[in-house]
């Protein structure tokens, strides 16, 4: 942010102070995201303690689908066609 406040000021020759629209929403957004930084910090440090409480997800170690993706070989079947286009298998 203080980049942007720096090329404002060599732009318009004024500061950027705080009351800006923008940069109060930018330091509203950081303060969020600390918020969620320090919560999902805090959650680890327990899921860590606590194995069982552990949340299984995409960003996650230990992951496991809840479902068997199952296809009944129509992968295959596009697979067949991509190679072979004039087949019109």
């Amino acid at each position: 942010m203080q980049v942007r406040r720096r090329q404002y000021y060599e732009r318009t020759g004024r500061e950027l102070s705080d009351e800006n629209v923008w940069v109060h929403e930018r330091l509203r957004e950081i303060a969020s995201l600390d918020a969620i930084i320090a919560r999902l910090a805090a959650e680890g440090d327990q899921a860590s303690a606590d194995r069982e409480s552990a949340v299984a997800g995409a960003g996650t170690s230990d992951r496991r689908p809840l479902l068997q993706i199952q296809t009944r070989g129509l992968h295959e079947i596009a697979l067949g066609k991509a190679e072979n286009p004039g087949d019109g298998a």
